[in-house]
């Protein structure tokens, strides 16, 4: 859902990309300082969507001011929560409790992750249950933060989606946004990316989700899945060629869908519709100069937030 940046434009040079590696490699220590500089913005990013203006570079204070009027959590609980996280994450030398089987023989994560065995009967799974105006906005940040080059933004964004979209606990939730950044910053060079090292990262990624929740069945499987659209994506962005509703982008979202929800086609693939839709209009804004003023941005905002609503009704069982 919350994986894949547009990774087409620009060129990713080496001097400016994250150094290649597992965040395992990353002491307790590291994760929390990375935190305790982030965790403003990440809390920020937690609490819901901004407006387009927001988004777009807008004035920051006066949607901070209308969240403390909405919300009733402040930013300060989200800080302590994560930092108390971290610090048991030091105490622990970043070690997780072991899997298990349930009586399904599926995989289960240790301690309170537990995937589907302690939900009450009907409830949708975490992967099925989402807030897509926030994932919407999370994915937005990431795109613009992109092809604006702010990789801290990015990255932040890519915290937040995986939290939000995944609900895997902040240690996972850390090494996931990682390997997603990684991901995309292995494909994003032009001609010359790293296909098979975007692809290795995104399986490490969903192993994390399947060791989480038990799903996706082939971690390897959704990583092709997820790298395939990118692909077609590379090419619809440089092609000359119109594109309607029934075009290979449309169709290899659709696939990703299908795989990771277990669903038909017919249910997820307005989301697909959409999502392909956001993209046609992030392609033209790049196009134009990436103005962070241009009327193409709330649009494409828009769309996102239809994806994932059509997304979460397709899926929401």
């Amino acid at each position: 859902m919350a994986s894949g940046v547009l990774n087409q434009r620009p060129e990713v040079n080496a001097s400016e990309a994250y150094h290649s590696g597992s965040i395992l490699s990353v002491s307790a220590a590291m994760i929390r300082t990375w935190v305790n500089a982030h965790v403003p913005e990440v809390a920020l990013l937690m609490r819901g969507p901004p407006g387009i203006d927001d988004c777009a570079g807008g004035k920051l204070n006066s949607f901070i001011n209308e969240k403390k009027r909405r919300e009733a959590v402040g930013i300060e609980a989200i800080t302590a929560r994560m930092k108390t996280i971290t610090a048991r994450l030091g105490r622990q030398g970043g070690r997780r409790a072991p899997a298990s089987r349930d009586p399904g023989g599926r995989w289960q994560a240790g301690g309170r992750q537990a995937g589907a065995a302690g939900r009450p009967a009907g409830q949708p799974s975490r992967l099925r249950s989402f807030d897509p105006g926030r994932i919407a906005d999370l994915e937005y940040r990431a795109w613009v933060g992109y092809y604006l080059r702010k990789w801290p933004q990015v990255l932040t964004a890519s915290v937040g989606l995986v939290r939000v979209g995944f609900g895997m606990d902040w240690y996972r939730t850390l090494h996931g946004a990682w390997l997603v950044l990684r991901a995309n910053q292995l494909w994003a060079p032009f001609p010359a990316n790293d296909p098979d090292g975007a692809r290795a990262c995104m399986r490490r990624f969903y192993a994390l989700v399947r060791l989480s929740y038990g799903e996706p069945a082939s971690p390897a499987k959704a990583a092709a899945l997820e790298v395939d659209w990118w692909r077609v994506h590379r090419e619809v962005q440089y092609s000359t060629e119109p594109r309607g509703a029934g075009d290979e982008l449309v169709e290899s979202l659709t696939c990703l869908y299908c795989y990771l929800y277990g669903e038909p086609e017919a249910e997820v693939r307005p989301a697909a519709v959409h999502r392909a839709r956001a993209m046609d209009l992030s392609d033209q804004w790049v196009e134009e100069g990436c103005r962070p003023d241009s009327p193409l941005l709330p649009l494409e905002h828009a769309a996102l937030v239809r994806a994932y609503a059509a997304l979460l009704a397709a899926v929401h069982r």
